[in-house]
């Protein structure tokens, strides 16, 4: 798999070089692209590498902030649009702070073109009710990308972001810019409205659950999408009302049968097959959530991870049969131990069956 610190490479860096000539007054292209790709380059990850090159962009000239700033909104539409442009926004939050009302001008042309959302953090923490303020009006927006960053920006537990403490003891200031932005017409709004009611729920579990009760009363077609979205964390706990929201009843009347694991032994870097059957017993169709669960070995202890299989109905007397497949190939977010393993199959937040199995070192 490819390094996600090559996004950020060295051809990045002279168009980057280029571009920035032309819009910086006597910009040093040439210092630039030597500082930057200096011995540590290869070893950097890649936020590391973002932070570095908007570092260097000020090292490279002596204009102000303020032409530094105008220089990066002429040149962000010259340049392929993708994550790779946070290092603009990256500038703003390095050398921005002391410019509040510049930088707020700049993380809001600049955003169209990559994302603001970790940019905007430290304005938050900073300058909490006037940040909040504009990210409120950014909610109004025409364009997609500035909504966004709006939700997205001051999500409590934002990955890459770091937390905003104050928010995750009491998101409130959050909630206003959610509620105008949940029936965006854009899916990429909706989404981060989802994340950040998500993040919420970590801390806050009875308030999202109130927030989501509400939204599905109001208009259950529209809003049954972003409420499981946001609900993602507390239906996997597995939380009672998040699963009594969505229908998710007592599973007793749903027998599992002939669950089977393909072998059991198999090497780190193989896949596992396993197959069971459901039979509705009763005489009324069900609502079901089906999942599995992986007991994974640990350096110390073992820990449980969810997976989704489905969501359905099953009607009466009505038999289902699955297969899954679960590879334990490694990963950059999981490492594999050996030892004795187990699957579980979960039904409406019931652990139903489970067979163990041994992972053995590749």
């Amino acid at each position: 798999m490819e390094p996600l610190k090559n996004l950020v490479n060295k051809d990045v860096v002279k168009a980057y070089s280029n571009e920035l000539e032309k819009h910086i007054v006597n910009f040093d292209s040439e210092q630039f692209i030597k500082i930057i790709l200096n011995e540590d380059w290869e070893q950097r990850e890649l936020m590391d590498r973002i932070h570095h090159i908007a570092a260097v962009i000020n090292e490279s000239t002596e204009c102000s902030f303020d032409e530094v700033v105008s220089g990066l909104e002429k040149a962000a539409p010259n340049l392929p649009s993708g994550f790779e442009q946070i290092i603009f926004p990256a500038y703003v939050k390095l050398f921005g702070l002391n410019h509040f009302e510049r930088s707020m001008k700049s993380l809001e042309q600049l955003t169209q073109y990559s994302t603001g959302e970790f940019a905007i953090r430290p304005f938050i923490k900073k300058y909490p009710e006037k940040t909040m303020e504009q990210m409120l009006l950014w909610a109004n927006h025409e364009n997609e990308h500035v909504r966004r960053l709006s939700s997205e920006g001051c999500r409590p537990r934002l990955p890459w972001g770091g937390n905003l403490p104050e928010f995750i003891k009491d998101p409130e200031p959050i909630f206003s810019i959610l509620k105008k932005l949940r029936n965006d017409n854009s899916l990429y709004v909706r989404k981060s409205v989802a994340n950040n009611l998500n993040d919420i729920s970590k801390d806050h579990p009875e308030t999202v659950l109130r927030i989501a009760k509400c939204w599905l009363d109001e208009n259950k077609q529209h809003s049954s999408w972003i409420v499981k979205h946001a609900l993602r964390t507390l239906l996997k706990q597995p939380h009672p009302k998040a699963l009594e929201l969505f229908g998710y009843g007592d599973p007793e009347s749903v027998n599992l049968n002939n669950l089977t694991i393909s072998v059991d032994e198999l090497c780190i870097g193989e896949s596992l097959q396993f197959e069971f059957d459901l039979t509705n017993k009763s005489e009324q169709s069900q609502k079901l959530r089906l999942e599995y669960l992986v007991d994974f070995k640990k350096k110390k202890g073992s820990a449980k991870k969810v997976f989704q299989i489905s969501e359905f109905e099953i009607e009466p007397k009505e038999l289902k049969s699955f297969s899954k497949k679960h590879s334990f190939k490694e990963l950059t977010t999981r490492k594999h131990y050996p030892g004795e393993h187990s699957i579980i199959i979960r039904i409406n937040g019931v652990e139903k069956e489970s067979l163990s199995f041994l992972l053995l070192e590749a």
